[in-house]
């Protein structure tokens, strides 16, 4: 397993996890009983967790559960629920980040993706269902049991049978959402013996929804879709993979990402009202690797908002350009698109998109949609570029290594490297 740098939690307690174990298990044994002991929480009725809490004081175990909650405690702040989320997340082998994309996905942007979707959705919510069809640890999940839980007054057990639906590739991932699903409803006065959950351990490329959930094949499909598709480039898929992207139409142009596909099965996922709602890579704007998308987009004249965070960064482990897309299962004559800072981020209904009509849009050149009516203007006049000579690619580093770092510090005109080498701002 891979500890990574969690920002509020020092060296000694990433260094703790680190030698004390390799495997699942242990480890969740450790985050799970930890957890428990600083929200003084002694006995619980729920078998699966009752399972995995360090009990025998004369054991191994016992020993590193005081070292490691002792440790906890010398963070000066109380271990809450999002940060117990986040231990989970970062507790993930390297290899399954590289070739699964696993990323945790901030608080804030899960709960502003999952709020706004209930908006989009109305008041008719008391047996919706909701997915994540990549859940990692759930997240997003977590989330929509709260506004379920707030909006119903449902217990949480009926929500976990009746609303709340996830998939993930791992194993470990799902039963980590299972785990914090229980303390979710535990640490809220609901400890039942056992929660029945619709978690399934699979792969989304070719999951049948329908044939493993009766109440899917009911309801004709998902009210709700949330998440977080991962992000994988092509070269970094194993040959299943890439065998099975290529049964979704919209891999069928260029070197598609792994995150592609997944607009494409949320979609035809959704029931006639349904809504989707994704933080996802901005890419497929533009690239040709998003060329088919755009074209399933413009087919099928999908309702489609995109909040485009540009180069904001958003993700504290990884240099990702993202944006927010919500769809929705009905028919527009345009795609809504704005740029914002997510400081900026406010209701979605009440935000001014700039709306580009999808007969004007170009799937294959790529959309121009920022600075849309400028562009526009400039693309009527002169003969373009592209009319006169082919182009196979963008513009390309060739070597990010070389041009695509991340300082140490920043002090007034300086950028400072690990090594102590200062770099002049603006020479970049």
């Amino acid at each position: 397993m891979l500890i990574q740098q969690v920002a509020w939690v020092n060296k000694f307690v990433l260094d703790c996890l680190k030698e004390y174990s390799t495997e699942v298990n242990p480890i969740n044994k450790l985050l799970v009983s930890a957890f428990l002991r600083l929200k003084s929480i002694t006995t619980v009725k729920n078998l699966y967790i009752q399972s995995l809490m360090i009990t025998d004081d004369s054991s191994d175990e016992w020993n590193v559960l005081e070292k490691f909650t002792t440790l906890l405690n010398d963070q000066a702040q109380k271990i809450c629920f999002e940060e117990l989320l986040e231990l989970f997340e970062f507790v993930i082998s390297p290899s399954d980040k590289l070739i699964n994309g696993a990323i945790y996905t901030p608080k804030n942007i899960r709960e502003y993706i999952t709020k706004q979707s209930f908006l989009t959705l109305g008041n008719n919510i008391h047996d919706i269902k909701v997915v994540d069809i990549a859940c990692g640890c759930g997240g997003f999940l977590i989330n929509a049991s709260r506004i379920l839980k707030q909006k119903t007054e449902k217990s949480y057990k009926q929500i976990f049978e009746r609303n709340i639906f996830g998939v993930d590739i791992q194993t470990y991932s799902v039963k980590r959402t299972e785990i914090l699903l229980s303390l979710l409803a535990i640490t809220e006065g609901e400890d039942e013996e056992k929660f029945n959950f619709n978690l399934y351990q699979g792969n989304s490329l070719e999951f049948n929804w329908q044939e493993h959930n009766a109440q899917i094949k009911k309801n004709k499909g998902f009210d709700l879709i949330l998440g977080n598709p991962p992000y994988v480039y092509l070269r970094n898929m194993d040959a299943r993979t890439k065998e099975l992207i290529k049964k979704w139409s919209v891999c069928s142009t260029g070197h598609p990402d792994l995150y592609i596909p997944f607009f494409q099965i949320g979609y035809e996922l959704l029931n006639k009202n349904g809504v989707l709602g994704f933080i996802t890579v901005n890419t497929f704007v533009h690239s040709a690797n998003g060329r088919a998308l755009r074209k399933y987009f413009t087919k099928n004249n999908i309702s489609l908002k995109i909040i485009d965070f540009k180069d904001e960064q958003i993700f504290k482990s990884r240099t990702t350009y993202t944006c927010l897309c919500f769809l929705q299962k009905k028919e527009s004559d345009y795609i809504s698109y704005i740029t914002l800072k997510q400081k900026k981020l406010v209701d979605i209904h009440t935000i001014k998109f700039n709306k580009i009509l999808y007969k004007d849009a170009d799937c294959v050149a790529g959309w121009s949609v920022r600075n849309y009516d400028f562009i526009t203007k400039m693309e009527s006049v002169g003969v373009r570029f592209g009319d006169i000579y082919n182009t196979n690619s963008g513009i390309a580093t060739l070597s990010n290594k070389v041009y695509i770092f991340k300082p140490d510090k920043e002090k007034g005109d300086y950028l400072y490297m690990q090594d102590g080498t200062k770099i002049e701002k603006k020479n970049m």
